[in-house]
């Protein structure tokens, strides 16, 4: 006898296979057999014609890993169809964490408020078990808290033993069950990391069969060498290699997002296993801290903030913005989009801000943008988050149709007005880019959302709406399902997600969110 019978849908099993109408029979949190299947052999049946049943979404890109502690029930991801999140990504994560430089560095990173931190990976998973989630959680090993654990938050070389002593970090957090490496050579302490030690982790993670993810150094004038970069090393080290959120993030070179595309497509013919996640949107977010060149983020936050107290430090940041002074590999985000790009996501304590621009910000004060940036940092003690409008919609269509892409949010759980992909990713994916611009077919969306990342970051039995795969489980409407989430009001969820099943327990039913707790 099943659990749950789910009736005469049609079913898209998340492999790219062709849509079929079939029941998906449900038992014991596993899919129990896909085909026709007699109502009197389930305990339960739920009549699900006109709409498609898949498999739970997987969110290649979460920044969850704070926001699950506080608020296990993650409602902007389940609402979506989400049953599964990657977090720790960008080289940012709670674990592991060892010393006061790494806890500083780490904690409250993307999100509202201090978090805690945790030494290990086990110690991480023991917290979410404790509590519960809606969805399944999976970790990378982030590699900014390795480093600030071994090395500090500072500008210089590993030295050998401080690179043994990372990767031993990171074997440590393989055999606690991390599918891989996450870095943000973009950020500090990622991008004081010298190509030996990304080398050396790299050789770790072919070792043990897990991927390397890469919020890659340049998404500006230099996005093709940051991508080849990346690709490189995973050639060297035999790793999987996986570009986060890939992008061009310049005006100036709007267009150009198939000559890394190009580089990949190359790598993937000699044999490399390269892939991508992606957005389904043309303005990214992160904090404020990103505007600044590399060295004042030397030594971690409050550093950062003793120097935007300095007028001799602050001097020395301004020239830097204007150009004035040259930083290798340093994408001078603000001097390329412009202050009107740079708007304000979240700003504690001036949360009057939130959903301007810098540039109006300073026109309305009177003040140079530059200084109502240093402002905000210290106003919200460097917490501020911003919305970066930085990317074209020929170069997000053009990504898109990728064979190496897949899904990811990369939403922040913020306070004031986050971007809309927290709320919004995965239906726009289905309504906007499928349905409506026929950018993907939905058998394609639906293996970019599910199938093709389970079988990128090794996640076994999900992903497939097949016998003996953990019952996750997404219906929407089709002709339905969107997004609804939007600058103004960036919390709105979406509509045409009926029913989310996650091993095999509603966390969804009839549009609404459940109590239950079937993960992590």
């Amino acid at each position: 006898m099943y659990d749950l019978l789910l009736r005469g849908g049609t079913v898209i099993d998340g492999s790219g296979a062709a849509a079929r109408r079939a029941d998906v029979a449900l038992r014991e949190g596993r899919v129990a057999a896909v085909g026709e299947i007699p109502a009197a052999e389930a305990e339960q049946a739920l009549e699900v014609g006109g709409l498609v049943v898949a498999p739970g979404f997987i969110d290649a890109h979460s920044h969850a890993d704070a926001a699950l502690l506080r608020d296990p029930a993650e409602t902007p991801k389940v609402l979506q169809g989400v049953t599964t999140e990657i977090v720790n990504n960008c080289g940012f994560g709670l674990f592991p964490v060892r010393g006061e430089a790494a806890g500083e560095a780490m904690g409250g990173v993307w999100t509202e408020g201090e978090s805690p931190t945790f030494a290990s990976a086990e110690a991480y998973h023991a917290a979410l078990r404790a509590r519960g989630t809606a969805l399944n959680v999976v970790s990378l090993v982030a590699h900014g808290a390795v480093r600030a654990s071994v090395v500090g938050v500072e500008n210089r070389p590993a030295t050998e033993d401080e690179t043994r002593a990372m990767c031993g970090l990171v074997r440590e957090a393989f055999r606690q069950g991390a599918v891989g490496v996450s870095f943000g050579l973009l950020y500090a302490p990622g991008c004081f990391a010298a190509r030996d030690e990304l080398a050396a982790i790299g050789r770790v993670a072919a070792e043990c069969g897990r991927l390397l993810a890469f919020h890659v150094r340049n998404e500006c004038d230099r996005f093709e060498e940051s991508i080849l970069e990346v690709i490189e090393l995973g050639r060297e080290t035999g790793a999987h290699v996986h570009v986060s959120h890939i992008k061009v993030a310049d005006p100036a070179r709007w267009g150009d997002i198939g000559l890394a595309l190009g580089h990949i497509e190359e790598a993937r013919a000699r044999g490399q296993r390269v892939t991508c996640d992606q957005y389904p949107y043309t303005a990214g977010s992160s904090p404020f801290t990103t505007l600044l060149p590399p060295w004042a983020l030397e030594g971690g936050p409050a550093r950062t903030l003793a120097r935007l107290r300095d007028e001799g430090e602050r001097s020395r940041i301004r020239a830097a913005l204007a150009g004035e002074e040259i930083i290798p590999g340093w994408d001078n985000l603000s001097s390329r989009i412009g202050w009107p790009r740079c708007v304000v996501g979240s700003a504690p304590g001036r949360e009057e801000w939130e959903g301007r621009s810098i540039a109006d910000l300073a026109a309305r004060a009177g003040r140079p943008p530059e200084e109502v940036l240093f402002d905000l940092l210290l106003a919200t003690r460097g917490a501020a988050i911003g919305i970066w409008h930085q990317m074209c919609e020929e170069d997000v269509q053009t990504a898109m149709r990728h064979p190496a892409q897949m899904v990811g949010s990369d939403g922040l759980h913020t306070l004031g007005k986050p971007h809309p992909r927290l709320w919004g990713t995965f239906p726009r994916v289905l309504g906007r880019y499928a349905r409506e611009l026929g950018v993907l077919t939905l058998e394609q969306a639906v293996h970019r959302m599910t199938g093709k990342t389970a079988a990128a970051f090794g996640l076994a039995e999900r992903g497939l709406l097949a016998p003996g795969y953990r019952a996750d489980v997404c219906v929407f409407d089709p002709g339905r399902v969107v997004d609804r989430a939007t600058w103004e009001r960036p919390t709105l969820p979406p509509e045409g997600i009926a029913h989310v099943i996650c091993n095999g327990v509603f966390t969804v039913r009839d549009g609404r969110q459940t109590e239950a707790r079937p993960g992590p």
